[in-house]
């Protein structure tokens, strides 16, 4: 499952990245459901309920969430539970650049076949969209990644190819904010 994340912009040119608002909305949904359905008939659920019921509880728990904060020169990330989120702080000064980079499942490293379906991945497609037989296998996405001047990378999301433009709008934004550059390039490029 794809949990989508936002891209919202914050009083002194702070971006935040996160888990969507709907997303949790969604998984309360689920849970008053599922909550009712396992109460209906007036009895107790059993040991399998109320496992359903604590999954789905700890699934609208979940966090994910970049902050950008060009004021504070930093970049934190919050990925787990709410209350048991690990955290990691990049310093802007250590960033070196933003990518986005195309990256298509199924394919072998370094073959002329990833080159060429990652080079149709960066502009949004497929090589073989106007074939009649397509790949289902080969899975086209294009990643935002954090580089460091370390040479640390830091992986912020990814979207499947054919939503190309609004992935690069939401890494261009990131990038200016932070006052980055920008490049588009094949995985290990």
């Amino acid at each position: 499952m794809e949990i989508p994340l936002v891209l919202r912009a914050k009083a002194g040119g702070k971006i935040i990245y996160a888990v969507s608002g709907l997303f949790r909305a969604a998984m309360a949904a689920i849970l008053a459901v599922l909550a009712a359905a396992l109460l209906m008939d007036g009895g107790s659920p059993g040991v399998g309920g109320y496992v359903a019921l604590g999954l789905t509880a700890l699934a609208g728990l979940y966090e994910e969430r970049w902050t950008f904060d060009p004021s504070a020169g930093t970049i934190v990330h919050r990925a787990g539970l709410l209350f048991l989120a690990r955290r990691t702080a990049i310093a802007l000064g250590d960033v070196a650049r933003f990518r986005v980079e195309a990256f298509v499942r199924g394919t072998l490293p370094g073959s002329a076949d990833e080159a060429a379906r990652n080079a149709a991945a960066l502009e949004g497609g497929r090589p073989d969209d106007g074939s009649i037989k397509r790949s289902s296998h080969k899975r086209p996405y294009l990643c935002i990644v954090c580089e460091t001047v370390d040479g640390s990378r830091y992986f912020i999301d990814a979207l499947p190819a054919r939503k190309a433009e609004a992935l690069k709008r939401k890494a261009s934004a990131i990038a200016e904010a932070c006052g980055k550059e920008l490049i588009e390039a094949y995985s290990g490029s």
